[in-house]
């Protein structure tokens, strides 16, 4: 499949989770994760999933039998102020 990278910018300083919705309908939480717990971005900074030291990679398939398929990538962005902890509704990379 092909590898694929998610860049991330938000005008003000945010929180963020990237969300895989995968061709059979789960929903993944990709980012933050086990490995990079750390969500908050700087107002501009640029945050690229996954990182290129990381030891993932986000590799896109289709279903077996598929020909061709279609997964998107969701992205969610919140003030600091709001004090969510997405890790604590969400298990990452669990469908």
């Amino acid at each position: 499949g092909e590898k694929a990278k998610v860049t991330v910018k938000t005008k003000s300083a945010a929180r963020i989770a990237l969300f895989n919705i995968m061709a059979d309908d789960t929903v993944a939480l990709l980012f933050p994760n086990a490995y990079a717990k750390e969500n908050k971005l700087a107002a501009g900074e640029n945050f690229v999933f996954p990182a290129r030291d990381a030891k993932v990679e986000l590799e896109m398939q289709t279903l077996a039998g598929h020909k061709k398929d279609a997964e998107a990538i969701f992205v969610i962005a919140w003030d600091e102020a709001r004090k969510i902890n997405i890790l604590q509704y969400f298990a990452p990379g669990e469908a």
